[in-house]
């Protein structure tokens, strides 16, 4: 998922799968089905994901405190900073779990799945380049949230390890655009057979309804 075509020049890549989004487009139409975008702008994703993330983070933060946790950074500087080159590696991770996830699902598996980089952004992305039933892109969606972020704040919180919880932290908030996303698909009622699908060019999916 990227930011918006308009504002950027988009790679070959994209552009192949743009062309593959509008060709997907155009026979699920011609089988009655009716496509509604849940895209937004990236500067959106970025504000409302981080806050998303911060708030789905606290939780488990107040919970490490709450068990007694503690914040003493001084005491190991050199564990803090692998802490964060981690956290870095993960950001790779995290596409890949969700390309990992998608290509379960995926006709064709790994070879509907593209991986690329925003250089104007410095961020990786993962998509999918055919459609999805909603439990099944949810779940690739949300697979690094819970693996890179939950499972580990989890952890952190009841070891009192504070450089585990400041990761699972970090990447929850990492995963903010994912739950924007999320919370996106929540908010849309469809009723009838749905299909969802990566937009090509802009952070977020269609939909594809048949029937009601």
């Amino acid at each position: 998922m990227s930011s918006n075509g308009n504002e950027r020049k988009l790679s070959k890549d994209e552009i192949r799968r743009r062309e593959n989004f509008l060709k997907v487009t155009s026979e699920l139409e011609s089988e009655g089905y009716v496509k509604k975008d849940l895209t937004t702008s990236a500067m959106t994703a970025n504000v409302a994901g981080t806050g998303i993330g911060a708030l789905c983070a606290a939780p488990l933060m107040v919970l490490f405190f709450v068990l007694g946790g503690s914040m003493v950074i001084e005491d190991s500087p050199a564990l803090f900073f692998v802490t964060i080159v981690a956290f870095l590696v993960s950001i790779v991770v995290h596409e890949l779990l969700h390309g990992i996830t998608w290509s379960l699902f995926a006709r064709d598996h790994f070879k509907n799945i593209a991986f690329g980089f925003i250089v104007e952004a410095l961020t990786p992305y993962c998509t999918c380049k055919v459609p999805l039933k909603k439990g099944q892109y949810i779940a690739g969606l949300l697979m690094p949230f819970l693996i890179l972020g939950i499972i580990p704040g989890i952890i952190g919180a009841f070891t009192g390890n504070m450089y585990i919880s400041i990761f699972g932290a970090l990447s929850i908030v990492g995963a903010g655009g994912d739950l924007l996303i999320f919370s996106m698909i929540l908010r849309n009622k469809e009723n009838g057979k749905v299909l969802y699908l990566d937009h090509p060019t802009e952070v977020g999916l269609v939909t594809f309804v048949k029937g009601a």
